[in-house]
């Protein structure tokens, strides 16, 4: 049923069969929304950036064609259901320090604990790693859907070294380790 409050989206191509398009309903609005609802203020500018660092991860570490790389979309929804505000706060001066690098962490370790594994029978005695994750609103699709079995087992290894690289810096105090994440740009000091 048509509703002309809601937002759709056109699914199918355009000289594709009837029984092959459709209007799907999409509540992107509603999904940001519910992020500014769960964190506002410091919070939700520290969460802003951990989604800025995880898009700036995938921009540096896959290709910027096809459906290999995690949608900056499925990151951003990755974030929204694990962020927690990583910071200290004085007692004294009741000012909080923010961690952006734990809360990056933390939400990479989320992440890559979603994937699961399976059995791959195209290749034998190997195993793949895949992972689902559901739009929080309509249409309640999976973010990584697009993705193959191999695009995924890619990304899981992928993650597994940014959160290697996020563990090394966060341990050794070596901005290095970040520049290895996030690319050569990224200031050493």
């Amino acid at each position: 049923r048509w509703d002309s409050n809601k937002l759709y989206l056109a699914i199918g191509k355009q000289h594709s069969s009837a029984d092959q398009r459709e209007w799907q309903h999409d509540d992107r609005q509603g999904f940001m929304n519910a992020i500014d609802q769960k964190c506002s203020g410091d919070d939700g500018y520290q969460f802003r950036r951990v989604v800025r660092y995880l898009k700036r991860w995938k921009d540096v570490n896959f290709p910027k064609n096809g459906h290999a790389a995690p949608t900056g979309l499925s990151l951003t929804v990755a974030a929204y259901y694990s962020f927690s505000p990583s910071k200290t706060t004085d007692y004294y001066s009741r000012r909080s320090s923010y961690d952006d690098l734990a809360a990056t962490l933390a939400t990479a370790k989320w992440l890559h604990g979603r994937f699961s594994q399976t059995w791959n029978t195209s290749s034998y005695g190997s195993t793949v790693h895949t992972v689902n994750l559901n739009f929080p609103s309509a249409p309640r699709d999976d973010v990584f859907g697009k993705m193959t079995q191999q695009q995924q087992e890619e990304f899981y290894q992928r993650l597994e070294q940014f959160i290697a690289n996020l563990d090394q810096a966060r341990s050794s105090g070596n901005a290095a380790y970040l520049r290895r994440a996030f690319g050569d740009d990224f200031p050493l000091s």
